[in-house]
């Protein structure tokens, strides 16, 4: 297993992707994995077994793969927002990106778990729009409570997409909540 991240020149974006990088790791247990920057793997290298995509507009690979996915991220034409749209456009939610990280009051994040489609291998996707998005989209997956809690309705898919939201404060993630949710 893959654990793909962007090495980001923000010394913060580090550091978090690094934090939820271990925190995936240790659940992991006996599985043999491995970590890389994004901008460091090849596709072939992608096809040769399961991996998780953390970050989403600094991580080209979390991009391509996303764009099959009920939800996905998108960045507007001017580079000042990010947003997660429904496949149908009829939601979405969205972040002034150009806003520092510290002032930045609410975000959205998606985790989601499914089979590739681009390299044929499972893939799960821990991102947001900032970098508290991120941190509540891997709060969700490392955080047995709140796994608990925000996984309920599909914990029996194959496939699934969640959509959290998080208010953040300081720069830090508050507790993830769920506003949307596709399996298949």
């Amino acid at each position: 297993m893959c654990l793909l991240h962007r090495t980001s020149p923000s010394k913060t974006q580090q550091l978090l992707h690094a934090s939820i990088a271990s925190r995936v790791a240790g659940r992991l247990e006996n599985l043999k994995y491995w970590l890389a920057s994004s901008s460091e793997i090849s596709f072939s290298e992608l096809l040769t077994g399961p991996a998780v995509y953390i970050g989403a507009l600094d991580n080209a690979w979390t991009m391509r793969l996303n764009n099959d996915l009920p939800f996905r991220f998108e960045e507007s034409a001017d580079g000042r927002a990010g947003q997660i749209v429904s496949k149908d456009g009829k939601r979405s939610w969205s972040v002034d990106i150009t806003t520092p990280h510290q002032r930045i009051q609410h975000d959205y994040g998606i985790v989601a778990k499914f089979h590739s489609s681009l390299t044929g291998e499972p893939a799960r996707i821990i991102a947001g729009i900032s970098s508290q998005g991120t941190q509540a989209a891997g709060e969700v997956l490392t955080s047995p409570m709140v796994f608990k809690i925000a996984i309920g309705g599909v914990k029996d898919a194959e496939n699934f997409e969640l959509v959290v939201e998080t208010e953040a404060v300081d720069g830090k993630a508050g507790p993830p909540h769920v506003v949307a949710e596709e399996t298949w």
